[in-house]
Formats: C-alpha cells, sequence, structure tokens
C-alpha cells in the first residue's frame, strides 16, 4: 500500500475502529440490533464521509443500524 492510501485509510477509519475497540474492549453484547454512539466534543471533520461509519456494522453482524449523535461542548 502506498503511504498516501494509508495516511487516508489512517485518517478515515481511527473515529470507528477507536469507537469499535472501546466498544468490544467493554464486553457489552449487542442485545439490540441497533446502536447509539454518542460522540462528545466532536467537530464536522469527525462527522465528515458518514460511510466511514458503515465499517462499524461489518464488524458487528447482529446490528442492523447505528446511530450517531453528535455532542458538542
Amino acid at each position: 500500500m502506498d503511504e498516501m492510501n494509508f495516511r487516508f485509510l489512517t485518517w478515515s477509519l481511527t473515529s470507528p475502529l477507536t469507537l469499535l475497540h472501546s466498544y468490544l474492549a467493554s464486553g457489552k453484547s449487542t442485545k439490540s440490533d441497533q446502536l447509539v454512539f454518542h460522540i462528545v466534543g466532536c467537530d464536522v471533520v469527525e462527522m465528515i464521509g458518514i460511510i466511514k461509519w458503515e465499517y462499524v456494522l461489518h464488524r458487528l453482524p447482529d446490528v442492523k443500524s447505528i446511530r450517531l449523535d453528535k455532542t458538542i461542548d
């Protein structure tokens, strides 16, 4: 993978992967087919490219939809 692709993917997937890692590390199971993530202190930059959040769905097969709630301090 060339350096520019690596930089783009790193920038694009950092937030979804951090969220997914934290969720899985919590040990909670998905008892619902929908998850709601509250992203505190985010800016428009974190919400651009909303399709990147679909990555989380591919890693949690029982979840059918996710909802992102942004909270700005």
